[in-house]
């Protein structure tokens, strides 16, 4: 037979585990949004389909904290993007060093994506998500050949669509009797269907002067955006003709300066 102080022993041995059991337990405190926080984003509202560009983010707390951050994207297909949540973009904030920057790349379908800026602080939690329109890109490009013999260094490039510059570019050299391509893409969220005009303005010497009886060049096309819900899709409007620099030969010296 068991006696009673059996009994109380097997109690008390009962209570002494469910108090080691309590006390092995991980003590978890609750998160809670921070509201005196908030982060500056910068970068483009829309991305091309597998394009990349890089955001700057600024965090600002004026209590100065500590904080730990990662960057991830969703979508609802997500092939070809990057980062994502299973491998995140990982770094730490701190008053001397609030400022970070990342690389997003886009998807392959176009649609929307959402950046996801999420920062820990102890038992503080914030999130920043701003949503990204990822879109086909339209391509610029044109064949310019130098007939002459002459050598032309950092000539600059402007691309132009409907009168608005999307882009910049020097090229570097081009040399006697030689020919380089020159492209850029246009992005936008908000291309409008129907005609559009496109122009490539080559200055050779990037004074500033566009002089095309000196060899500039002024390269005008135009191109065609359908209409519909699928209107937005992947064009090239190549210069099918070689631009030549037809007045090389006789290039002023004003330009050569």
């Amino acid at each position: 037979m068991i006696s009673m102080n059996s009994y109380k022993l097997l109690g008390i041995l009962i209570i002494l585990t469910v108090f080691v059991n309590l006390a092995i337990l991980p003590v978890t405190s609750a998160q809670t949004s921070a509201t005196d926080v908030q982060i500056q984003l910068y970068g483009p509202s829309a991305l091309g389909s597998l394009r990349t560009s890089t955001y700057s983010a600024t965090f600002i707390d004026p209590n100065n904290r500590d904080w730990n951050y990662k960057v991830y994207i969703t979508a609802a297909n997500t092939t070809g993007a990057s980062p994502l949540f299973a491998s995140p973009i990982n770094g730490t904030i701190s008053k001397d060093n609030n400022t970070f920057s990342f690389d997003v790349t886009a998807q392959k379908d176009t649609g929307e994506l959402e950046i996801h800026i999420n920062c820990t602080s102890g038992s503080l939690v914030y999130e920043k998500i701003q949503k990204v329109y990822v879109v086909s890109p339209i391509k610029l490009a044109a064949n310019i050949k130098n007939p002459s013999n002459v050598e032309i260094h950092n000539a600059t490039v402007q691309f132009f669509v409907d009168g608005t510059e999307i882009d910049k570019q020097v090229i570097q050299t081009i040399g006697a009797g030689q020919n380089t391509s020159v492209e850029s893409e246009w992005i936008s969220y908000d291309k409008e269907p129907g005609w559009h005009d496109s122009r490539i303005v080559v200055d050779l010497n990037s004074d500033g002067v566009i002089d095309t009886q000196a060899g500039d060049l002024i390269i005008n096309d135009k191109f065609y955006i359908e209409g519909g819900n699928d209107w937005v899709f992947a064009i090239t409007v190549f210069i099918g003709l070689i631009a030549l620099i037809v007045g090389i030969g006789f290039i002023s010296k004003r330009k050569m300066k």
